[in-house]
């Protein structure tokens, strides 16, 4: 969450062939892999992503976030995208959605 998902974004583009799936939330990715070739090593691997962040989330708002998701799949990643009734914030809501998206790709 928030700076976390910056390290999700950065290691799953770094090592794409140890994970199946990732979850960055209400995070940003650093400028270092901001571009479409790093985000295609995702793609390239069939690493799924849950994206999602707050309506009212001042540091990331959904905009912002979307600008991610937007590049993700462009370079051919499978994006799961959700805002939730929310500022910066894991409501039980968001953490609920999170965890059942994460059962389901682990099944």
């Amino acid at each position: 969450f928030s700076q976390g998902a910056a390290w999700t974004w950065t290691v799953a583009m770094e090592s794409p062939d140890v994970f199946h799936c990732a979850a960055p939330l209400s995070g940003w990715i650093p400028r270092s892999h901001n571009d479409s070739t790093h985000v295609a090593r995702l793609a390239d691997q069939n690493v799924n992503l849950f994206v999602a962040t707050g309506e009212t989330d001042s540091y990331f708002n959904p905009e912002r976030v979307g600008e991610y998701v937007e590049l993700a799949k462009g370079a051919g990643v499978n994006v799961e995208f959700q805002t939730f009734d929310a500022g910066h914030e894991l409501t039980d809501d968001y953490a609920a959605a999170v965890r059942e998206w994460l059962q389901s790709e682990l099944e």
